[in-house]
């Protein structure tokens, strides 16, 4: 450590800024007085000052004062901030999205009896007023932490109860991000809506994109069936999304037991038929290993004579 703390100040800020913040706020200041100096730096002056702030003064200025917004028939209360303290939401929001959902998500427990999405509600107002906002919260929600994280004054109530742990993984997340798309999809079913305003999903923002796709068909509105499948699959622009969108609904039924499990490779086998396709001979194969193998036949080739 003593090479480290014979680093300049500013060198030194610049490393620890690559940190993730719970580490910079923590773990860095232990380490010796060198990074303790870099990492205040840092919280104060360096990267993770917007997030610093935001820690200090958020939960009171989305719980301060609010107005009643009606929209489509349903009262909503939207947070009264000055220009500054939306410029600032909007600065943390886009230098680390993740930790932030993080922060909302270990604040204290919501005052008269609101829902523990609340406060995070009124910040996603400001941040992501519209529908356009979907693919940025999903790559927030990329990240498998923020996605976990629960409030800890639940688990306060109950510290043996690991049952309830087990149950509420996702939980927070789930609430949050279905509440934001029903209050943009106006209470209405989301598949119809979002096929007409083609948003970006963010599919591509997770490591594996057919997990943000199950993702977002687990918590539509309504559960998922054959129909709506063919509806997006048919209808959606983007036929990469459109494709991983097909699939996570498809084994999403299968969990469910809406469809048996050799539906998507009869369904693949039909398709790859019509589109020309040559098909060898794979069908004995276990059904990950001939998708595998489906998807390098190279289209309408044809066999030599």
């Amino acid at each position: 450590m003593c090479n480290l703390d014979a680093l300049p100040v500013d060198v030194l800020t610049k490393c620890v800024e690559f940190l993730p913040f719970d580490e910079t706020h923590t773990t860095a200041k232990r380490v010796s007085r060198g990074l303790r100096s870099a990492a205040r730096r840092a919280l104060t002056r360096g990267r993770w000052r917007p997030l610093k702030e935001f820690c200090k003064i958020g939960y009171s200025e989305l719980f301060g004062e609010t107005i009643l917004v009606t929209i489509e028939g349903a009262e909503y209360a939207s947070a009264v901030v000055s220009d500054q303290t939306r410029d600032l939401f909007r600065e943390v929001w886009a230098l680390e999205p993740s930790e932030v959902l993080i922060e909302m998500a270990n604040w204290p427990a919501p005052p008269d009896g609101l829902q523990i999405t609340e406060g995070a509600m009124r910040f996603l107002d400001i941040v992501e007023p519209s529908i356009d906002g979907f693919g940025r919260i999903m790559a927030a929600l990329a990240c498998e932490k923020a996605r976990r994280v629960f409030p800890q004054f639940v688990y306060e109530k109950f510290p043996l109860d690991l049952q309830l742990r087990a149950s509420q993984r996702n939980a927070w997340a789930s609430q949050l991000f279905y509440r934001w798309v029903v209050k943009m999809t106006f209470h209405q079913p989301h598949w119809p809506i979002l096929l007409e305003l083609q948003p970006n999903l963010g599919l591509f923002t997770w490591k594996e994109p057919i997990e943000a796709a199950k993702w977002i068909w687990r918590l539509s509105f309504p559960l998922c069936d054959i129909e709506t499948a063919q509806l997006v699959r048919e209808g959606w622009r983007d036929h990469r999304e459109a494709e991983i969108l097909w699939r996570a609904a498809v084994e999403d039924m299968v969990r469910r037991g809406v469809v048996d499990e050799h539906y998507l490779w009869r369904e693949t086998v039909q398709r790859a038929r019509t589109q020309g396709y040559l098909l060898f001979e794979i069908h004995r194969r276990p059904i990950r290993r001939r998708m595998d193998l489906l998807s390098r036949i190279p289209k309408k080739r044809r066999r030599r004579s």
